[in-house]
């Protein structure tokens, strides 16, 4: 019997010094992924109703004050323009997909629960938008080729920790695409409200 409760301390003993020596880990893992909607701000022929956007992320936190993400999000954005050639004028209402893809830097603070967090990011955003072609006579074409072109992002948020495995955020992002091509003089930018969930990988 005694060795048994000698052999019980000893086990204690060894997973108490195991524990205080112990480092926390200076890097944290999380898998994001959120929905909301996207309200254009400016573009052409300026839109008045809202789309939805998506997002997925891979985070990394540092030492719970900096953090770092690669995202991949998709936008769904009104359009409204007027194109002339030979004398007709095409009017387009219709819907343009984005994607953006890219990464964020970022700065958060844990409070109790709570850690707000703002963020700036650089991607390239691939936009469908309609274009006209015109061939010999009177044949007009119009495709959505794809073009590219550098998107720029700031925004903020929170993280709230139900669990340590389940973590619900919240973000108001500004979204910039500043010039789409020698189609589009013009920038297209909007703001999108989003909610998502956070998983720890670590």
């Amino acid at each position: 019997m005694k060795k048994i409760v000698l052999l019980l301390v000893v086990c204690w003993l060894t997973n108490v010094v195991v524990a205080q020596n112990k480092t926390p880990s200076r890097f944290d893992y999380y898998f994001n992924g959120a929905v909301g909607i996207y309200y254009p701000t400016s573009g052409p022929e300026e839109s008045d109703y809202a789309g939805n956007t998506f997002t997925f992320q891979f985070q990394v936190n540092y030492k719970d004050y900096f953090f770092t993400r690669i995202f991949v999000d998709s936008y769904d954005m009104g359009y409204k323009n007027e194109l002339v050639t030979q004398g007709i004028t095409l009017a387009f209402n219709d819907r343009v997909q984005a994607i953006n893809l890219g990464g964020d830097f970022g700065y958060t603070r844990l409070v109790g629960r709570f850690s707000p967090y703002a963020y700036l990011g650089l991607g390239l955003a691939l936009v469908n938008l309609p274009q006209i072609t015109t061939a010999i006579g009177s044949r007009v074409q119009i495709d959505k080729p794809s073009i590219q072109a550098f998107a720029f992002r700031a925004g903020g948020g929170f993280d709230f920790e139900i669990t340590k495995n389940f973590i619900l955020y919240s973000e108001v992002q500004y979204l910039s695409i500043p010039d789409l091509s020698s189609l589009q003089h013009q920038p297209l930018n909007g703001i999108s409200a989003q909610v998502g969930i956070k998983t720890p990988l670590n």
